[in-house]
C-alpha cells in the first residue's frame, strides 16, 4: 500500500503482473502453512491450499461491497454496520467454500489416527 499512498504507483503492465503474483503469494501463505501441519496426518493434504485460496479470493470480495454505500457524509454507525455485515458475509463465504475440503481433511485425519492406534 505504501507506493500508492506516496503517489509512487503507476499501473503499468509490470505493476499489474507484480500485483497479481503478490496476491497469489498472499492468498497461498496461510493455507501453505496449514498444509505443513496437515501433511503429517492427511494424505493429499496439498489439496487444502487451492480450496483455501479460492475461498479467500471469493470472501475478500465482500470488503468491496460497502464502498458504493458510504461516502464522507455517511454516519459512523452506518459505516460500522455495513462493514460488520461485509465481514460476516466474508466469514460465511470462506466457511462455506472450505467446509467440504475441511470435512474431507478431518475424515482422513481421523481414519489415519484410528489406523495408527490399531
Amino acid at each position: 500500500m505504501l507506493p500508492s499512498t506516496l503517489g509512487l504507483f503507476e499501473l503499468s503492465p509490470l505493476a499489474v503482473g507484480l500485483l497479481f503474483v503478490g496476491g497469489l503469494v498472499l492468498l497461498a501463505s496461510i493455507p501453505t502453512l496449514q498444509w505443513l501441519v496437515l501433511r503429517r496426518t492427511v494424505r493429499n493434504a496439498w489439496r487444502w491450499i487451492p480450496w483455501n485460496m479460492v475461498a479467500w479470493a471469493a470472501g475478500i470480495l465482500w470488503t468491496l461491497a460497502p464502498s458504493p454505500l458510504v461516502d464522507e457524509r455517511t454516519p459512523i454507525e452506518v459505516i460500522t454496520g455495513v462493514y460488520m455485515a461485509a465481514g460476516l458475509l466474508m466469514a460465511v463465504t470462506v466457511a462455506a467454500v472450505t467446509s467440504v475440503p475441511a470435512r474431507h481433511v478431518i475424515r482422513k485425519s481421523m481414519h489415519n489416527s484410528e489406523a495408527t492406534a490399531n
